[in-house]
């Protein structure tokens, strides 16, 4: 990726963002680590592929890249747009050296989108785990961002012990993975930071983009135009974006497993995490470190009076507020001041949005 390519593109669409009625808050931002950092987050829009990196870009300096399925690069308006700002093909063969050899030099973070969706459905728990639904059926989160930081990870406390030790094979492995600061790569560590993005609210309306969707794609499906018509919405007539950082993840500690620990020093060429050993301990980490991430994802989510008339209506709670002249508005200021004082992250405005959402 090129880096004033990449500035060229932020600067464009900062410009170009104050077209947009989308009103963003960050919260959290202080629990962004410095060194190497994958950051998991929560999958709703398509926008969200770009507005992601702009906004973690503003507040480290750093290029922000990202995995995106390959079904957006067929999308005429988001393929340019999406290689500008570092977006990578989740199918892309080059995919996993080039995530290691950036993630290592710590100038550049990545952006993965576990549920590896778009995720509409919000039953998201099944007997326990996370499951997601989709049109194959119950599928679990991906757990590829937690192998990434493991396998950086690893490689950054590799490159420490062979340097230490003065072995040839820590100059062949430098040279494979690109190293030119050898310190600057040694003195960092590498980090998953949880992000959860809430929309408030997320109404369908017509709007341009699904116009332009019209002209460009013949035939666009129901999904498709369902989708476009709430992304557009929230652009262009107005929505509330809350971005909150959780508590990043260290990995230097997934990397002591014994049969880890041991092929740290080996003095000869070693392909880790393609044996069946090692790929079935980084798999049993990946998954236990997946857990992690999604758990504080999901808990992240900032509650809105959506949230709170669904629960109270599935309860059936509501029913005794009808007719009431202030019914609605004790349904909504009660759990709302509820919640905040017990320290569940809660939209900021106290009364409802006109529209009605997520």
């Amino acid at each position: 990726m090129n880096r004033f390519a990449f500035t060229l593109s932020t600067y464009t669409l900062k410009y170009f963002s104050g077209f947009s009625r989308a009103r963003i808050r960050v919260v959290g931002q202080k629990n962004i680590p410095a060194g190497s950092v994958v950051f998991c987050a929560n999958h709703f829009t398509r926008i969200e592929t770009v507005f992601l990196p702009l906004h973690i870009h503003t507040l480290t300096g750093k290029q922000v890249w990202s995995l995106a399925a390959r079904e957006l690069f067929q999308v005429p308006l988001l393929e340019g747009l999406l290689k500008r700002f570092g977006a990578v093909s989740t199918e892309s063969p080059d995919r996993d050296d080039l995530l290691l050899k950036t993630l290592l030099t710590g100038d550049t973070h990545w952006i993965i989108f576990p549920e590896g969706m778009m995720v509409k459905n919000k039953k998201l728990i099944r007997n326990g785990q996370f499951v997601l639904t989709d049109e194959t059926g119950n599928i679990r989160p991906h757990t590829g961002a937690a192998v990434v930081a493991l396998r950086c990870a690893f490689f950054r406390e590799r490159l420490r012990r062979l340097k230490a030790a003065g072995v040839p094979e820590y100059n062949r492995l430098a040279a494979e993975l690109d190293i030119q600061d050898i310190d600057s790569v040694l003195e960092q560590s590498t980090h998953i930071v949880p992000v959860n993005i809430t929309y408030y609210p997320a109404t369908s309306r017509k709007n341009i983009l699904g116009s332009i969707a019209r002209l460009l794609v013949k035939d666009p499906s129901k999904r498709v135009m369902d989708e476009l018509m709430t992304e557009g919405a929230m652009l262009f007539t107005g929505v509330d974006i809350t971005i909150r950082f959780g508590t990043p993840i260290d990995m230097a500690p997934y990397i002591k497993d014994p049969y880890l620990e041991s092929m740290l020093t080996v003095k000869r060429r070693v392909r880790l995490f393609e044996d069946l050993t090692s790929r079935q301990i980084s798999k049993q980490i990946a998954i236990t470190v997946m857990e992690q991430y999604m758990a504080q994802v999901y808990g992240l989510t900032t509650l809105n009076h959506d949230h709170i008339m669904a629960s109270i209506l599935f309860s059936g709670s509501g029913r005794t507020n009808r007719g009431h002249p202030h019914g609605w508005e004790s349904i909504f200021q009660g759990p709302d001041k509820v919640l905040q004082t017990i320290g569940f992250p809660c939209h900021p405005h106290g009364k409802p949005h006109p529209g009605h959402g997520q």
